[in-house]
């Protein structure tokens, strides 16, 4: 299997963000919509390929996952990533990743994987 990171539309949804969790139904557009991320492509000093918020996304107290496609085919929470940056108001809520209230503010996100997609890490940095 070929990694072919243009396939992967990454994007945030869950309770934390302000459109909840996806619900796939276009009639309650924006409610439900994935917050999507920015392919930023592949650098190669570092091998790694990067999506990024555009601006910053509001996370309030709940929890997101990251999904590909506005599917639930492929998708990674707190089991599946590696989490770095201001992240002390995060935690493990069911396999999702949580937002405490002391996490809860407007992030810039990055996600990369610089092993195909068989690893990613989410960075996030507070505003």
């Amino acid at each position: 299997i070929t990694f072919v990171p243009e396939e992967n539309q990454w994007a945030i949804t869950g309770d934390a963000t302000v459109n909840g969790w996806a619900n796939d139904d276009p009639s309650d557009d924006p409610i439900g919509v994935d917050i999507d991320l920015n392919y930023e492509g592949f650098d190669m000093g570092t091998n790694t390929y990067t999506w990024m918020s555009n601006g910053t996304i509001a996370l309030s107290e709940g929890a997101f996952k990251f999904r590909t496609n506005d599917s639930w085919d492929v998708n990674i929470g707190w089991n599946e990533l590696t989490l770095e940056g201001d992240i002390d108001g995060f935690q493990d809520s069911d396999g999702n990743v949580g937002v405490t209230a002391a996490g809860a503010g407007d992030y810039e996100i990055t996600l990369y994987t610089s092993d195909e997609g068989a690893n990613y890490t989410a960075s996030f940095a507070k505003q």
